[in-house]
Order: C-alpha cells, then structure tokens, then sequence
C-alpha cells in the first residue's frame, strides 16, 4: 500500500479529516478541505502525492513554524516562550526544516488562519489546513496518536489580543455610481470598503439586507456573498458564514431600498410577458427591460477537453446509497395507486433521520416536500404515519413541507427562482416534488415538449443547490423511461 494513503487511514481512523493535495501543497478536491473525510471507503479512492489535514475539522489548531527566505520561526518561537513550559503534542517536521505545533482547539476562542500575524514565521492554521505525508517527518513520541494537549497560556493570550484588535481601516475611495451601475455590485463594493477583522459578520450581514431591499434575487444574492467571503480581509472568514448571513436577511421583511443618485433599482419582481405570436423565451432567460440586467448564474456552456477530463475528482456522493446522488433528479414513475408518495415519504423520513432505508445508508439531511396535490392536512395524516412507521418520533427531525403553492416551472419563469430560493432557505438535501403534472399547469405532462424544459430547470436547480430532487410522475399514457438499474426489489415487497 502507499505510505501516504497508509498514513491517511491511519490518521482517519484518529477521527482526523484527510483530503489528497499535490506535491506543491494544493487541493485535488473540488472544495479543498471541505472535502476533507474520515470516510476510509472514499480515502482509498484518492490518489496521494501528499496528505491535507483539515484542522478546525479534526479539533486541533496549528502553529507553522517556518524556517525560508531568511526568516527563522524558530526563533521567534523561542523569543516568544520566553522560558515558559509548554506541554507539546503532536509535532511534524516539515520538508523545509520547520515544524508544525498541534494544540486542542480552545474553548470560546476563535482561532484565526493567518500568515505572520503571530510573529515573524509563526503561521496560524484553524480554518485552513496542514500537509503531511512525502518529506514530512513526525518528531519521535510526537507522532499523530500522542494526545492533543492544551495551548500554553501566552499563546491563547497572543490568539485573544489578534481577534480584538481591529486591523486599521484603509482610505476610503468611493464607489463610483452611473446611470448603468448594478446594485449587487455597488452595494458588494461599499461593504468590502467597510469590512475588517472583528466587524466581517455584521458587515457581511448589512450586505445581505441591502441585496434584499434592492430586489436582488437571492439566487443572484448567493453569488455576491461568495464573492465578500473571498474578498474580505482575513482568511477566517467563510463562505458558510457569508451565505447563513444572506439566508438569514432574505428569511426578513425587506425595508425601503436605499436612493443613490443615478442607479437603477429592481422595484417590482420581474414577471414574463410572452406574445402569443412569438415562441415562449426559456425560463433561464436572465435579460430584463428596464430594470438593471441581472447577469448570468452559469454561462450557456464551456468549452471543455482533455485536460479538464483527467482531472482528478471526488468520487460520487451518495444521499442514498447506489440509488439517489446529490445533485441529481430523479423521476419515479407509476400507475395512480402504485404507492409512489408513500415510498418516497418513507425515503424523506430515513434521509432527515439519518436512518438506513430498505437497507441502503442513507446521508442525513434536511427534506423539502412540495406538496402540490395532497394539501397539508391530508400531507401531514401522511407524513405522521410515515415517522411512525418508521419508528421515528423525533420533534426535531429535519423535514419541511410547503403545500399548494402552485409553482409553474413550465409557464412563470419567476417560480424556478423562488424555487430555488425555497431550498436554500431551508438547505434542503432532499427536494420530494409531487407531481410533475402540477409543476407545469397548462402542459402536457405526457409532452417531451412541455416536461423536456421543466425537467431542465429541475436540473438547473440541482445542479446549483447540491440538492438530490425525487420527481413523482403518474402514469396516464404509456410512457417508456429507461433506467439505470431496476427499482429496488425490497421497495417492490415493502408494499
């Protein structure tokens, strides 16, 4: 076996995240280390030039001491001890002569992911990550299963002065406003002026509400926010922390928006008028007359070629195992009575339990069910027999549902967007839609003219959500589907 994928299971089964990195440090995973795992199954699947450990994943922080380009970290570290004891850890060598310190993850205190903050070669690494594996050398009684042991006192003291000093805030330069100037980008601007350590998360919250009161459509919001979180100062600040900002302000009543000279503003939800003399537009179209363009989510298409085919990649994730993968849509066909709600109730339960369903594991997450047939008394009748029939009793359990709110993906471009707004709001990993026929009202649900552009947009909007969606179909004329592999044969039994 490999050393590195040795040491990776090795270093997994500690409950450490590991994720494959190049030999010159960089991620081979699509999100870097949050893709980082301690699933033995998927670690054996990856190749391993060298080792990522995800720290604040695998409770520990990290100090780098570096030792290039004339900088001796280690001996600012021992300035810095100053004669004080401290108990060490786990300790590496790295390839350069430097070494990297482990310490418990303290309690209460934030510990940032910066470079030379601490002292000249004194990195910091919490939200970020070390490499190990080729050239890295474990100190001897310092390796991986030593126990992580507490900072010493001076240094938790030095991490707590660095989060209360705010970095001096850099001259100001005004975003200059046209008649063309978009909201998102003026509103991203003024707050990236703003930001700095120790005021990131309110000011990536003030952006968030000025994005919903400019009538930004969170699907676009989304976007923007990623875009502050890799913009702002620092490196602790995150995505996640970025979008639970704009989740939590779009969940708000929006306010008046802002007047500023010369910008145009969104006022009104955009809403497709078609000719009946001309063909339909697609419901992806992003052009608005009138109103501020809002850009493109995805390009129409990119180029690809061999290069980006040999990359490697994470394998496939399961929500269901063999069955439903993330991001993917799924169309479960049947004969009115053939128990097509009921089996996917069932399924909705086990994935927001985390319970094995049919004897498939599932991966636990939050359900979204559009309901746009049942209504919610006789969902929620169907819904409470299907916990109990489960043996699931928990108040807490992660599934949702919105009743008879008559999306149209078929005819109201703007309900793929509030869609797509809705499980993001909730962060759904499931999205249970039944059924197609009510989804494209004025539609031939047996049309490959008319499901072909709804099916699209489902697609669309898994592929930008992460999220698996079970389309529920009845059959009213032949249809002829092909499959990947037949219909589990325990569901088959189960009713």
């Amino acid at each position: 076996m490999n050393e590195n994928l040795s040491l990776a299971l090795r270093l997994a089964e500690l409950g450490w995240k590991v994720f494959p990195c190049s030999a010159d440090k960089k991620p081979l995973t699509a999100h870097g280390y949050k893709d980082a795992t301690t699933d033995l199954t998927i670690i054996k699947s990856w190749k391993w030039p060298l080792i990522g450990i995800y720290c604040e994943g695998s409770r520990f922080f990290a100090v780098d001491v570096d030792r290039k380009n004339g900088i001796d970290g280690l001996a600012t570290w021992a300035a810095m001890i100053a004669g004080e004891t401290v108990d060490y850890g786990p300790t590496q060598q790295t390839p350069s002569g430097g070494l990297h310190y482990l310490f418990k993850l303290p309690a209460g205190l934030k510990v940032p992911n910066n470079a030379g903050k601490l002292g000249p070669g004194l990195d910091l690494r919490s939200t970020g990550y070390i490499c190990t594996g080729t050239g890295y050398k474990w100190l001897p009684d310092h390796g991986p299963e030593t126990p992580l042991t507490d900072a010493p006192s001076f240094l938790i003291e030095a991490i707590r002065r660095m989060a209360e000093k705010p970095a001096l805030n850099p001259a100001k330069k005004i975003p200059t406003i046209t008649e063309e100037t978009n909201p998102g980008e003026y509103w991203l601007n003024h707050y990236l002026l703003e930001a700095r350590p120790g005021n990131r998360n309110n000011t990536g919250w003030a952006l968030a509400c000025q994005l919903r009161d400019s009538g930004i459509l969170e699907i676009e919001a989304h976007q923007i926010m990623i875009e502050y979180a890799a913009r702002v100062p620092g490196t602790d600040y995150t995505e996640d922390e970025a979008i639970m900002s704009m989740r939590s302000a779009y969940n708000g009543t929006p306010r008046e928006p802002a007047t500023l000279p010369g910008m145009k503003r969104i006022s009104e939800p955009y809403t497709a008028s078609v000719d009946p003399a001309e063909p339909e537009e697609s419901p992806f179209d992003n052009s608005f007359e009138n109103v501020v363009e809002v850009p493109e989510i995805n390009p129409r298409y990119k180029i690809r070629d061999a290069t980006f085919f040999l990359e490697e990649r994470p394998p496939i994730e399961y929500l269901i195992d063999n069955l439903i993968t993330v991001g993917s849509v799924n169309l479960w066909v049947g004969k009115f009575g053939s128990k097509k709600t009921w089996s996917a109730l069932s399924a909705a339960v086990c994935v927001a339990a985390g319970k094995t369903w049919l004897g498939m594991k599932v991966k636990q997450g939050t359900v979204l069910i559009i309901d746009e047939e049942s209504g919610e008394d006789r969902l929620s009748r169907r819904i409470n027999l299907a916990l109990r029939g489960e043996l699931v009793q928990n108040e807490k359990i992660p599934i949702k549902s919105v009743s008879l709110a008559q999306f149209n993906l078929l005819k109201t471009p703007d309900d793929i967007r509030e869609l797509t707004s809705l499980i993001l709001s909730v962060d759904a990993a499931l999205v249970i839609v039944d059924a197609l026929s009510d989804i494209m009202a004025g539609g031939d649900e047996n049309s490959v003219r008319d499901t072909q552009p709804v099916c699209m947009a489902l697609r669309r909007i898994a592929d930008f959500t992460k999220t698996a969606v079970i389309l529920i179909h009845h059959v009213i004329k032949t249809v002829i589907i092909a499959v990947r592999q037949p219909f589990p044969e325990q569901l088959i039994r189960c009713f």
